[in-house]
């Protein structure tokens, strides 16, 4: 019974938590035009998803966001609130994940913390109020660590873990050029989690491992 009252306590203060977060992004988030890369996001994105392919092909971002920016148009307009938007939403989702990754780590009350802490943190409110893809990267990188989480414990690794560990390595590397950073610090995490295992069960993870990441 107490476990229940503590888990509903520690939804509300979440869920009162991501409403705070949305009511500090969404203030004054159109006053100001944008500037200039946020106007380079917007005009790429305007511009089609081919367009935004074959421009970023020779710029220092790759094309995810702007892909995602261009779908995102085709449904609010383009305008100063409507693409910053986008980020807000990626900036809102990194909340409950943030939570799940310090709980998974150390428990309910750093969950809490970490996510308290990124809803008034200044960097997180500017860059969820930013046409840019810097909350997209943040969100992605914490869901490839919580997918990381998931395998600490098992003796055999999930296919489908390490598919999708996979899948949003290769979504950061598409969103910012500095994730290269972020995925070799993931990889050899998940090879200091296989040295630590039996070696039957380390052969079978990292023949897995290995071809997902390929």
């Amino acid at each position: 019974m107490r476990r229940i009252l503590r888990s509903e306590r520690t939804l509300i203060l979440l869920a009162l938590l991501i409403l705070m977060a949305f009511a500090l992004r969404l203030h004054r988030i159109a006053v100001q035009s944008w500037w200039w890369d946020e106007g380079y996001s917007t005009y790429l994105a305007r511009h089609g998803i081919l367009t935004a392919i074959r421009m970023t092909a020779v710029d220092i971002h790759p094309p995810l966001y702007y892909i995602l920016l261009s779908i995102w148009g085709m449904f609010t307009g383009y305008h100063e609130f409507t693409t910053r938007f986008l980020s807000t939403i990626f900036g809102i989702l990194i909340l409950p994940l943030l939570y799940r990754v310090g709980r998974e780590g150390a428990g309910r009350a750093v969950g809490l913390l970490a996510a308290a802490l990124a809803t008034f943190a200044p960097a997180y409110v500017y860059y969820s109020q930013e046409t840019r893809m810097y909350t997209l990267f943040a969100l992605e990188y914490l869901l490839a660590l919580f997918l990381l989480g998931r395998l600490i414990d098992a003796r055999r690794w999930p296919t489908g873990i390490l598919a999708a560990l996979g899948i949003t390595e290769a979504a950061m590397m598409y969103t910012h050029y500095f994730s290269v950073v972020a995925v070799v610090f993931l990889n050899l995490a998940a090879l200091l989690l296989l040295l630590r295992q039996p070696i039957e069960d380390r052969r079978w993870n990292f023949r897995r491992w290995a071809l997902t990441q390929a």
